[in-house]
């Protein structure tokens, strides 16, 4: 979003709202006050939890075999100090004395070689076999030999007690197997995972060890643990709820409903609706009746078409006048009609014109297809309307039996909801119908995340109330407005580094001239080619390092710190010196920020007592509750829309696109708001392929764009002045995707401390390991491997319940080390990435971070008393005396 003095230039808009931003309203009813800040947070939280209870984990727990484990550990540990002892005797009897000559062998040199031999055993692992012929020497190496019996025993009682578990954990996840929400899940995710290792693995001998059936087990459990330990929204397995603050006297109450969801929401995917348009597009004598639209990367002024690298092509008149008449509205068949009105053109009929459009489609400078606009509410309706503008009953009506078939099984699909095998077969004959629909795959994307990989999706709401009050707030209030205004000093610093960065690209790009104009269109494409995959751009990473750097001098751990607990009152003022603030801060740019925020408590009486811990988890940039599929979840959306509307009286400009688009970002990732968030005041700067359902007067395409220098200063406007924006509106659009990924308040470290101020913990406490490092991972036994990765985590004092992140995954997997079926995924995640590291020339490494909130310590409940993992997406704004936003 804009600020109020520098968007879009106030005498260009309407009076009434000119009227409206004249003096900003104090009253604030949707949000609440951040105690110790100036900081304000909006009222409406989002709920994140995941869809199966985290008690579910304990089926694949092993605690004798965690015990036994550990008592193998303490009699190694103990064999080796008799090993060090026994040599230690040896090396008495077998060196002269280089102070006193003294020979305890007397010379005996057959006695002295045989001992040496005895002492290479030992230092070489084996087991004492001789006497030595000394009292204490012999004491040590009989302390030595009960030491490797009592290892080996311990090592034999570990075995035995790994495969009885292993066997009980087999029949659990077996069981897991069996469930039928279990199984749902998968249906709805990844029915060939159904398919290849559950049924598979159910239809196993009892009892069976073999390395097929151990890795199915693996996968099976890595389903499990993300269905119990990730807070992802997705399906039912991932519902999205909802909070509120009230201020009351409890820090929280919370009243679970009698089920787990209040609503289910099924919708067919995107692509799906695109390739069924594409397709129907296609069919003969549907393309007449569609219109051609531009693509925002070019522009037409007069006869010249004004291309994205910023040169102009003069036009025949009959292209030319093709271009002008395409407004994205008019269908292709009354184009040609005007063009053929128009003798002077040299039109002869419709399939010229047509084919004249074909060029320009192939040219990228028009689309011509039935493409829906992305985020529709509802696009059945749009599509049927769309189609019903096509006159002739034999092209029409088979279009509209192609929409009544996909949303026929779309509806089936919702009706098998809650029954896996029903819902099995509706999926399946949703597959069928979109490949022959379409004629392309019912899939995409195998292995990828955030891709839509299957035709249909679930977003669920989950049946809970829960309010916060006051005690909530104050405790962590104080020490989360330091992250926030760290955040907006770190934003506020990398926007003006950024612009002075874009003013070099820009005299570059125009040869130093001190007044100049510049296509939009120009600029992008010169700061993506500045751009590399995963690297910051200079003025970014500069500031990402700056505040990594500031907030370890005001942590100031020692090297070996564990545990790190600062005050915000002692803190403050070294903090303002860190991160001072600036007149701008209220003026330029209202700011929002949404942190994620988890809390550690024993149950929801202990929460509302006051007994809890909160936990910083990411920290975002805007408004993040008016996502598309976060607002649609939300039982009176108006609440959301009318808090951004509130916060920010004065027009938005907002972007969409596709990431790739804009930043070269990963493809079909979007940058989208809800349309319902947008007002008929606000601006949509548009850089995407597809279609937008926007007021013509206020969609902006790159192309109606122009960057004008004057002297020490630039601005975008459109080509026609109609509209200005000062130089951090409009590249704070492009600022803020690239310098949200890089804010973190650590720099990533061998080792990280918790960090807790006040009650939040800002930092958990992390790892970082090399794959080479971790050789535990490529022990030959399942056993072999939960005793080695045990003694590598005491090794470095990792607790029970971590998550590890490698950068061969795109997500974090959860580890419970007393599970040996959870240290089997992670070993296999660790030798995936030692593979990847072999591959890259730049290899990541793992990290792994603490698990807070502990599986004892979620509050979030169901009916029955189950415990959820959970955390709480949060709108905090700057300040209490004035309308904020970003």
């Amino acid at each position: 979003m804009l600020g109020a003095d520098a968007a879009i230039e106030v005498d260009k808009l309407p009076r009434e709202h000119r009227d409206s931003m004249a003096a900003p309203v104090r009253s604030a009813p949707w949000r609440a006050a951040l105690p110790g800040s100036e900081w304000e947070v909006w009222r409406t939280v989002c709920l994140r939890s995941a869809g199966f209870p985290v008690d579910l984990l304990r089926a694949l727990v092993a605690p004798g075999s965690a015990a036994a484990a550990d008592r193998l550990g303490e009699a190694e540990r103990a064999a080796e100090r008799s090993r060090r002892a026994a040599i230690a005797a040896l090396d008495a009897l077998v060196r002269v004395d280089p102070r006193t000559g003294v020979d305890a062998l007397a010379g005996d040199e057959a006695a002295r070689a045989r001992l040496k031999a005895e002492r290479r055993r030992l230092a070489k692992g084996g087991a004492p076999r001789d006497k030595a012929g000394s009292p204490a020497a012999d004491a040590a190496l009989d302390e030595l030999a009960g030491a490797l019996r009592r290892r080996d025993a311990a090592g034999a009682e570990l075995r035995e007690v790994f495969d009885d578990e292993a066997r009980i954990v087999s029949e659990r996840l077996r069981g897991i197997c069996r469930d039928r929400a279990f199984r749902e899940a998968l249906v709805w995710q990844n029915r060939q995972v159904l398919r290849t290792a559950v049924d598979p693995l159910l239809a196993a001998p009892e009892g069976a060890a073999d390395a097929r059936t151990r890795s199915k087990e693996r996968l099976v459990a890595s389903y499990l643990e993300r269905y119990c330990a990730k807070n992802d929204s997705i399906g039912f397995f991932g519902p999205f709820g909802w909070a509120r603050i009230d201020g009351g006297p409890v820090a929280a109450r919370v009243a679970p409903g009698r089920g787990l969801l209040a609503s289910r929401t099924v919708s067919l995917e995107h692509w799906v609706l695109d390739g069924l348009a594409a397709a129907i597009a296609a069919r003969p004598g549907v393309a007449p009746w569609l219109a051609p639209r531009w693509l925002p990367f070019y522009q037409l002024d007069g006869r010249e078409l004004i291309l994205p690298i910023g040169h102009r092509a003069e036009l025949p008149p009959a292209r030319a006048r093709l271009l002008a008449a395409c407004d994205g509205v008019r269908p292709a068949r009354a184009i040609a009609a005007e063009l053929l009105a128009d003798a002077s053109l040299g039109f002869s009929s419709e399939a010229e014109v047509y084919d004249l459009l074909r060029d320009m489609v192939g040219m990228r400078v028009l689309a011509w297809d039935l493409e829906l606009p992305y985020a529709l509410r509802d696009p059945e309706a749009h599509l049927r309307a769309a189609l019903a503008r096509i006159e002739p009953e034999g092209v029409r009506a088979p279009a509209l039996a192609a929409v009544d078939e996909l949303f026929a099984a779309r509806a089936a699909v919702a009706a098998a909801a809650g029954d896996p095998e029903a819902l099995d077969r509706a999926l399946d004959a949703l597959e069928h119908t979109v490949t022959r629909l379409t004629a392309g795959p019912a899939t995409r994307a195998p292995g990828a995340v955030y891709a839509g990989r299957t035709p249909i999706y679930e977003d669920c709401r989950r049946d809970v109330e829960v309010t916060f009050g006051a005690p909530f707030l104050e405790r962590f209030g104080p020490a989360l407005s330091l992250v926030l205004s760290s955040m907006r000093w770190f934003m506020r610093e990398t926007t003006e580094a950024y612009i002075g960065y874009v003013r070099g690209v820009v005299d570059e790009l125009v040869g130093g001239a001190p007044d100049a104009r510049l296509d939009m269109t120009v600029l992008q494409r010169a700061l993506l080619d500045r751009m590399k995959p995963g690297v910051f751009t200079p003025p970014v990473q500069r500031h990402v390092d700056a505040v990594r750097e500031r907030w370890r001098e005001l942590v100031g751990a020692a090297p070996d710190a564990r545990r790190v607990e600062l005050d915000s009152a002692a803190l403050r003022a070294r903090f303002e010196a860190a991160f001072p603030s600036h007149p701008a801060d209220r003026t330029v740019a209202p700011f929002h920020v949404s942190p994620d925020l988890l809390v550690a408590a024993a149950s929801p009486e202990a929460f509302a007592a006051g007994d809890f811990l909160a936990v910083l988890g990411e920290v975002h940039l805007g408004p993040t509750l008016n996502a598309f599929a976060t607002l649609s979840q939300h039982p009176s959306p108006g609440d959301i829309t009318a808090a951004l509307v509130g916060d920010h009286p004065w027009p938005a400009l907002y972007v969409t696109g596709h990431k790739q688009e804009l930043l070269g970002g990963p493809t079909g990732q979007r940058v989208f708001g809800a349309p319902e968030a947008r007002r008929p005041i606000d601006y949509v700067l548009d850089f995407s392929t597809s279609p937008q359902s926007i007021d013509p007067e206020h969609h902006l395409r790159i192309a109606d764009l122009e960057v004008v220098i004057e002297g020490d200063r630039f601005r975008a406007q459109t080509r026609d002045g109609r509209l200005v924006f000062h130089a951090r509106q409009f590249m704070w659009l492009i600022i803020s995707l690239e310098a949200t990924r890089g804010f973190s308040l650590f720099a990533p470290a061998r080792h990280v401390p918790r960090v807790t101020i006040d009650g939040l913990v800002i930092a958990r406490e992390r790892w970082m390991f090399a794959p080479a490092e971790i050789d535990a991972a490529e022990l030959a036994t399942p056993v072999d491997r939960f005793v080695g990765v045990r003694r590598w985590a005491a090794e470095h004092g990792l607790p029970r319940f971590v998550f590890v992140k490698s950068a061969a995954e795109s997500k974090p997997t959860f580890l419970d080390l007393d599970s040996p079926l959870s240290v089997e995924v992670f070993a296999n995640l660790v030798r995936v990435a030692r593979e990847d590291a072999a591959a890259r020339a730049n290899p990541g490494g793992i990290a792994v971070t603490e698990m807070l909130p502990r599986p004892d310590q979620c509050w979030l409940v169901d009916a029955d008393g189950r415990r959820y993992t959970s955390e709480l997406r949060m709108v905090t704004c700057f300040g209490p005396d004035t309308r904020v936003g970003l």
